[in-house]
């Protein structure tokens, strides 16, 4: 195998989540992580020199067998160096994608310190990555092994260590998944690049039996993890629509919502689609907002029925900002929590002053759960002084949204109000 030098890198980490609502999110996009994060430990004798297995770690049933981290040309470079080559030997059935980190979790004593580390973790965890050393393939087969990686590690004097270490290996694709990465796009050109980040935190929702007549349609929600990857697992062929539920003030440089088609393959197995991402570009703060009406609770299940008649006022454009800088917007959102009720929604409608502002259709026999949007109001109906608001919402008899009217007042000179 060939040895080689290569200069620090940061690696973003993995999620997985499945179908049934099983999610997780951090706030750090630069952790290595992955499905598959496997502990192991080994000890380091500079007495006794040349190659050695440094340790085994079972990769569990799923990978059906060890991998090998193998230490080779162990010697003391200096009086204060200890080195030697790294590598890591599939012992699995399975083919074994990047990511492929070696995280270094601990060493004792701690008067050892590793020297040339490819990053650190937020947890300052030296790590070395060998995604870039498994083949033409860019997968290790099994019986392969990666291109060795020179270790070196900084002691007062040659001694023998403990090296504890977390292996971060990629995930094994599962039938019928789609994966994708909402991500930062700074150059806009619509493509996820090497050097953009995700964006953690954001819910993303899965539409199934979209576009199938005979299929009932349900929505399944999840959220990206610290490095902006989400992932629905263990799905039917059919037709779904994914979609980032980003705030509307955000302007997308990919298409959203994505429309993805899983098949059915020859072996039975379904297919996988694991670059459904969403390309994020002028992202702009949320400006200061109040609601000059509501929000209301509006439905079979609220207080207030299924329909709503009522009026509100706005008041004069409030400094330091222009008139041409208000805009109002109509925000309609779901009950903050939802389980496994009948919460479906047939019409929302929202009129200001006889004209129609917001309007949300369920198609028939299907189900749809309440659904959230923003959706900017005609400036010819947010003028200063009362206004009428009617509000409908019908749907089963659990059901119900939160409708407000809300006014942003954007400090950008010049700005429009328009969506950016």
């Amino acid at each position: 195998m060939a040895l080689r030098t290569r200069p620090a890198l940061l690696v973003a980490g993995v999620l997985f989540f499945l179908l049934p609502l099983i999610f997780s999110c951090s706030d750090d996009s630069t952790r290595p992580s992955s499905t598959s994060l496997m502990d192991g430990r080994g000890d380091i004798d500079p007495e006794t020199g040349g190659d050695f297995l440094l340790a085994t770690v079972d990769m569990g049933p799923g990978f059906g067998g060890i991998v090998e981290v193998w230490a080779y040309d162990l010697a003391v470079e200096s009086d204060s160096v200890i080195g030697f080559d790294l590598a890591i030997v599939n012992a699995t059935g399975i083919d074994i994608p990047p990511p492929m980190l070696f995280v270094i979790t601990s060493i004792v004593p701690n008067a050892v310190t590793c020297a040339n580390p490819d990053g650190h973790t937020p947890d300052l965890e030296p790590f070395f990555d060998f995604g870039d050393d498994m083949g033409e393939d860019n997968l290790l087969s099994p019986g392969e092994s990666t291109a060795r990686v020179h270790v070196r590690f900084a002691c007062p004097e040659p001694m023998a260590f403990s090296l504890g270490f977390r292996l971060v290996l990629g995930e094994v694709p599962s039938d019928g998944m789609i994966a994708g990465i909402v991500f930062k796009d700074a150059n806009e050109n619509g493509v996820l690049d090497g050097d953009e980040r995700g964006i953690p935190g954001v819910p993303v929702e899965l539409v199934i039996g979209f576009g199938d007549s005979n299929q009932t349609t349900l929505a399944i929600l999840g959220q990206t993890d610290r490095s902006g990857k989400y992932e629905f697992a263990y799905l039917p062929a059919g037709v779904y629509r994914i979609t980032a539920l980003i705030d509307p003030w955000v302007r997308f440089t990919t298409s959203n919502p994505l429309l993805v088609t899983l098949v059915e393959l020859p072996d039975g197995r379904v297919s996988s689609f694991l670059e459904a991402h969403f390309g994020v570009a002028g992202m702009i703060p949320p400006p200061p907002s109040y609601a000059v009406f509501g929000p209301i609770e509006v439905g079979p299940a609220s207080p207030f029925g299924t329909e709503v008649d009522s009026t509100f006022v706005i008041g004069p454009p409030m400094p330091p900002f222009p008139p041409e800088g208000d805009v109002y917007y109509i925000r309609v959102e779901p009950p903050v929590m939802m389980g496994p009720y009948a919460t479906y929604i047939d019409e929302v409608s929202v009129t200001i002053d006889g004209q129609g502002v917001y309007k949300f259709d369920c198609p028939s026999d299907t189900l749809c759960p309440p659904p959230m949007d923003m959706l900017l109001i005609d400036p010819a109906l947010t003028a200063p002084g009362e206004h009428a608001i009617t509000i409908k919402v019908t749907g089963s008899e659990l059901a119900f949204v939160y409708v407000s009217v809300e006014h942003a007042a954007w400090s950008e000179p010049g700005h429009d109000g328009t969506r950016p």
